[in-house]
């Protein structure tokens, strides 16, 4: 009978201390990025502890972030196992030559698979600037900061707490014009915003700056910093409100529609108004004190017929100009709810 000759197989060892791993399965797109000389890095994010519980019926995720994007991590799981191996020396008799085998140092029964959010998913999950209102306490008055406030915290520390990209997190952040100040994190209110956007307009004119015309962060800082108010704050607001277009080095310039349109929206919230014409002229006349004069003539009833058509930029959310129960606009909340009608509405006469 015939035998078949030794073919030599390789030694397997398997050991006692296994360590448990996920395997990651990533977009193409994805992966050809982190292939690439410029790779991103990635970081896995999940809701803050104390606010889980109350999102439990909005469900928990965790999220893989790139510097731009946010991704879900699902898990599956898999009937086979997988065993990652690595090269293992194993000693021989006395006079013959060390023999190389491999040892299972890890076992993966699953893994986790990122993908871009479906739509739906996307419309029942709370977008990057709701998680951070929630966040962040609201600001009525710079002297009111307690430097040892222990519920606000650093910038820092709300970006690694909400699960969004940095970018995600930043474009939120100058949407609702937030500022830190001593290490602490707020938003402000409206007539937070109110009363820097008056100072800060009349500063200027004072010093010779024409709002209308580039200007560098400096200049425009060095007119309203004696005023107490954080630099931030001013950051955060002529980020908002700049133009993307291409300038020299250094130089900024404001937007006139983004600029009026949002101070529109933050008068109307935090004037309050009637439906008399006079009312709504007087708004106007005062939009026409606190901007440039080359844009006095888009402080028009169509900045607010703009506001109506367009609802996601009338709201306090996306325009920054937060409710402050405590102020005016606490005022204008409640006539709101109690005439059934919001101002949006009221102008719908005027363009009739």
């Amino acid at each position: 009978m015939a035998t078949q000759p030794d073919v030599p197989g390789i030694p397997v060892f398997y050991d006692y201390q296994q360590q448990g791993i996920r395997l990651l399965e990533l977009p193409e797109e994805l992966q050809d990025q982190l292939l690439g000389p410029n790779s991103p890095s990635l970081t896995i994010k999940a809701a803050p502890d104390e606010h889980d519980a109350n999102r439990a019926s909005k469900g928990s995720h965790v999220v893989l972030c790139t510097r731009d994007q946010t991704l879900q991590l699902r898990q599956v799981q898999s009937s086979n196992t997988l065993l990652l191996l690595r090269p293992q020396n194993i000693p021989m008799e006395k006079g013959r030559a060390t023999s190389q085998g491999v040892s299972a140092f890890a076992t993966c029964n699953g893994t986790l698979e990122a993908q871009q959010p479906a739509q739906s998913d996307k419309a029942g999950k709370q977008s990057a600037m709701e998680l951070m209102k929630e966040i962040l306490p609201l600001c009525n008055r710079i002297s009111n900061i307690n430097r040892s406030d222990p519920v606000s915290v650093s910038k820092d520390t709300v970006f690694s707490r909400i699960p969004f990209s940095h970018q995600e997190l930043a474009d939120a952040w100058t949407e609702l014009v937030c500022f830190e100040l001593h290490s602490q994190s707020f938003r402000p209110s409206l007539s937070l915003l109110a009363s820097f956007w008056t100072d800060l307009v009349q500063s200027a004119v004072a010093d010779g700056i024409d709002l209308s015309s580039p200007f560098t962060f400096d200049e425009l800082w060095e007119t309203v910093q004696e005023m107490q108010y954080p630099q931030s704050l001013l950051t955060s607001l002529i980020a908002k409100l700049s133009t993307k277009a291409e300038l020299p080095l250094q130089f900024l310039t404001l937007d006139p529609e983004k600029t009026t349109l949002w101070l529109a929206d933050l008068m109307s919230q935090a004037e309050g108004f009637s439906d008399s014409q006079q009312s709504i002229a007087a708004l106007l006349e005062k939009m026409k004190a606190l901007v440039p004069e080359p844009w006095r003539p888009l402080c028009s009833r169509e900045r607010f017929t703009i506001l109506q058509d367009r609802q996601d930029l009338a709201s306090s959310a996306t325009l920054g100009a937060t409710q402050d129960s405590a102020t005016s606009a606490g005022t204008l909340e409640n006539k709101r709810k109690a005439t059934g009608r919001d101002w949006h509405e009221k102008f719908k006469k005027t363009r009739k």
